[in-house]
């Protein structure tokens, strides 16, 4: 059975506007241990993984929009959204 074991550090700034807000988050993750898998001549071997994350996000009065990009050592992903708060 494999352990794993997660390190993750990530920070948010957010910089104030007259009607809202924008901010950049990102962060770093490393997956302490090894995932075994197959090189292309099928020789069984352990790597290591890590991945970043980043967002920007964009508020505006209720709306917000934001925007995030991943990749890593096994993935890569972009996601898009947007928000509506329904409270004042």
């Amino acid at each position: 059975r494999q352990k794993f074991f997660t390190i993750g550090f990530n920070t948010d700034m957010v910089f104030y506007r007259r009607h809202g807000a924008a901010g950049y988050k990102i962060a770093l993750i490393y997956l302490r241990g090894k995932i075994k898998e197959f090189d292309p001549n099928r020789t069984p071997i352990s790597v290591s993984s890590a991945y970043i994350s980043q967002t920007v996000h964009f508020t505006n009065r209720r709306v917000t929009t934001h925007f995030q990009f991943n990749f890593g050592g096994r993935a890569l992903s972009f996601l898009a959204g947007v928000n509506y708060r329904l409270t004042k």
